[in-house]
């Protein structure tokens, strides 16, 4: 049995970073059904390019826009990312309303959640510390999870690190509706996984 888990974690190991070298080779987006584990359930995901042809006019920022269908709270994000500053995960009705958490501000060493309103931001958290920081300065990837509670708590786990607090009731109200999307910002290769049977990803 466990070399059996071990075979198969090494063959998804393999599968995820094929995944990241054909987007990046044919710049095309690239999902995948992630199989269960003993400490982790099956998950749907898609590895996604974030470069130049996504930059913004007004602000220069590489962002890319990913539809997810059906997905209320309770649910977990799970993203790897290029390991590079300031990486961005947006969520609501955008741009007008939404919560955005910036990793890796000040080189790598902060990050800070923020509500934007009307094209306007309000900090709501800012936190010592980054998944950019967790892991070694050559390493090429960082990981986060990113939880949202049916109660409005918002969880970010990063390495040996966790935080978070609850959205202010204004806020959480957005996640209650199926249509809000999401959107990344922050050049290279990013990986988005969601529990199999919670939600649907569409990158666009």
């Amino acid at each position: 049995y466990w070399v059996r888990a071990e075979r198969l974690a090494h063959i998804e190991a393999e599968l995820r970073g094929r995944a990241g070298q054909l987007a990046d080779t044919y710049g095309h987006d690239v999902c995948f059904r992630r199989s269960a584990q003993p400490s982790s359930p099956a998950q749907e995901c898609c590895t996604v390019q974030v470069g130049a042809e996504d930059s913004t006019r007004d602000e220069g920022t590489a962002a890319r826009k990913v539809g997810l269908l059906a997905l209320l709270p309770p649910f977990t994000l799970d993203v790897e990312m290029t390991n590079l500053p300031n990486a961005h995960v947006m969520m609501g009705d955008l741009p007008k309303n939404a919560l955005e958490v910036v990793m890796g501000l000040d080189g790598g060493r902060r990050s800070v959640v923020l509500w934007r309103q009307e094209y306007q931001s309000m900090p709501l958290l800012a936190f010592d510390g980054s998944p950019q920081k967790e892991v070694s300065l050559d390493a090429e990837m960082a990981h986060v999870s990113l939880g949202l509670s049916a109660d409005g708590q918002l969880r970010l786990h990063h390495g040996a690190t966790e935080w978070g607090f609850n959205l202010p009731e204004e806020c959480f109200q957005i996640f209650n509706s199926q249509n809000w999307s999401l959107s990344i910002a922050g050049w290279g290769t990013w990986t988005l996984c969601l529990e199999a049977g919670v939600g649907v990803l569409q990158p666009s």
